[in-house]
């Protein structure tokens, strides 16, 4: 099991160069840790800093388009909730909710070429957060934070842009404990320069083990500039595989959003095979 995990990581720390090359935002592949996540919130803020209420996640309805949810509802046991107004977003083989001001590139295509080619003409400004098709290998979902206010140069064109990419790597067979899966990528973050703030192992997912790691990593803007954005990434393990939601912040803007992350990743729900 180690070997097998050392090489998964091999792959995962290999996109993850191949992802920080981007400009002018990369976001990690493989470590999940860009936010705070604590319990499932009972009242989250949204970006703006407004109350929102929080309704139950509706069931599932195959093929069904993003929806907002429902409000006044409660949810089951063990079942997570998001604030009401949400959107629901999934691929063929996840289901996740974001606000509604989050723009998802829904990556359920075979040719990652065209999707990014099509997703670029449509969205100039989010296609350089991923930077090229290659950066969606592996990738199931990426979205962007429409309303991001980082301060002075990343603003608006070119600027830090708050993201989320979830992706999914084949156990093959095996299933390591959230702990190792951990302590492996806290050791390669630190190794890669990150400052690796916390972690936890003792999350629950979707109904699978979870855990948090939350970090910040050096970023070249598109202008030269470095500076330190904020990582929160959050990983589940099914039987099959393991998920990786990584969330990125603009700096000063982890503690805003942490609420958010938080709720999203905890509505996270992996589709069983069909």
């Amino acid at each position: 099991m180690i070997s097998h995990l050392r090489r998964l990581l091999l792959i995962w720390f290999a996109t993850l160069m191949l992802v920080g090359c981007s400009q002018p935002t990369p976001t990690p592949a493989l470590p999940t840790a860009s936010a705070s996540a604590i319990a499932s919130p009972t009242g989250t803020a949204s970006p703006s800093g407004t109350a929102t209420t929080v309704a139950a996640i509706p069931t599932h309805t195959p093929g069904a388009s993003a929806t907002a949810s429902p409000t006044g509802t409660v949810s089951p046991a063990g079942t997570a909730t998001v604030p009401a107004g949400w959107l629901k977003r999934e691929t063929a083989n996840l289901v996740i909710w974001l606000p509604a001001n989050w723009e998802a590139l829904e990556v359920t295509q075979t040719d990652a070429e065209t999707l990014f080619g099509d997703f670029q003409k449509r969205n100039p400004d989010h296609a350089k957060v991923i930077g090229n098709a290659q950066a969606l290998q592996g990738v199931s979902l990426w979205a962007f934070n429409t309303r991001s206010a980082e301060p002075g140069p990343w603003t608006g064109q070119g600027g830090l842009v708050d993201n989320l990419n979830i992706r999914r790597t084949p156990l093959g067979g095996q299933t390591p404990t959230v702990q190792s899966v951990l302590d492996a990528i806290v050791s390669q973050y630190r190794q890669l320069g990150f400052t690796v703030h916390q972690s936890a192992a003792d999350l629950r997912i979707g109904g699978r083990p979870a855990g948090r790691i939350e970090y910040n990593f050096p970023v070249t803007a598109a202008n030269g500039q470095q500076i330190s954005a904020e990582g929160v990434q959050y990983l589940a393990i099914s039987d099959t595989a393991l998920w990786v939601l990584s969330f990125t912040a603009g700096p000063g803007q982890k503690a805003i959003l942490a609420s958010v992350f938080e709720a999203s990743a905890l509505s996270f729900q992996e589709k069983p095979n069909p």
